[in-house]
């Protein structure tokens, strides 16, 4: 398993975040650990666009993909009116 993260997570972060910021989100991310490379990727560019460059919906977000990458991804996927309706239930 890779604890590095995929180039295209990295320049999103170089041009997402603060410079200040850059080296804990990297930090963070490079935690969220899958076997399957690709969809770690998938995960990851789905915590950054939900959270955008908030830290506290970052950390938040990450959480999320630990319980189940799936629901992120929908969430991400079919927008934030799709979250509402899913926690809401």
């Amino acid at each position: 398993m890779s604890t590095s993260l995929p180039n295209s997570i990295v320049e999103l972060i170089g041009k997402r975040y603060l410079k200040r910021d850059q080296s804990e989100v990297l930090r963070l991310l490079s935690e969220y650990q899958l076997n399957d490379q690709a969809y770690r990727e998938r995960v990851l560019h789905c915590v950054i666009g939900l959270a955008g460059r908030d830290m506290t919906r970052l950390l938040h977000f990450l959480e999320c993909a630990r319980e189940d990458a799936r629901n992120l991804i929908y969430w991400y996927e079919h927008g934030e009116q799709s979250r509402s309706q899913f926690l809401n239930k």
